[in-house]
């Protein structure tokens, strides 16, 4: 609720700006009206990756957390229409039901609108990867210029969350159970 969610930014006091991230705020289609409904004056954030590296991380790192169970990417990409149109794929799967559509996730411009025809543009900030890759310094500072914080301010530049493939166990379910792992 609300209430709940609010009390995340409790400690912040009075910070000039608080934020916090979520990659599903992009795929989910009423993110953007939500966030415009209950603060409407947020600055909107979208960092975009090449969407082709993107889908195949979003699949490795579903099979190595065991929330995909399709043993190659292809095949999942062969699948994802099936799954969009399977309204018990959608209220039943066992993570973010967009987290499963590595084509049509990356697909932005549909989800970009969504942004932009809720915010003005001054509010939505649109930044790539390969972009803050190449120009980490700057790319920040346009940030903090964005955010009307001190634009001036040199972070310490690194990788966090930096992930390799591990497959975790995947369970296939059908007449019997069975657990396999994939090295």
């Amino acid at each position: 609720d609300k209430e709940r969610y609010l009390a995340l930014f409790a400690a912040a006091g009075d910070c000039r700006a608080v934020g916090e991230a979520s990659t599903t705020y992009l795929t989910y289609p009423e993110s953007a009206a939500w966030i415009q409904r209950e603060v409407p004056g947020a600055k909107i954030i979208i960092l975009l990756r090449n969407p082709v590296s993107r889908a195949y991380s979003l699949y490795r790192w579903m099979v190595s957390q065991g929330h995909e169970w399709i043993g190659s990417f292809e095949r999942a990409l062969e699948v994802e229409e099936e799954r969009k149109l399977d309204p018990d794929f959608f209220s039943g799967n066992p993570h973010t039901f967009y987290d499963y559509l590595y084509f049509a996730s990356g697909l932005y411009s549909e989800q970009l609108a969504r942004y932009f025809k809720a915010f003005p543009a001054s509010q939505v900030k649109v930044i790539l990867l390969d972009e803050l890759m190449s120009r980490p310094l700057q790319t920040v500072q346009e940030v903090y210029a964005f955010l009307d914080v001190d634009p001036n301010f040199s972070p310490e530049i690194k990788v966090h969350n930096k992930t390799e493939f591990r497959p975790a166990c995947i369970r296939l379910i059908s007449s019997r159970s069975e657990t396999f792992c994939r090295s």
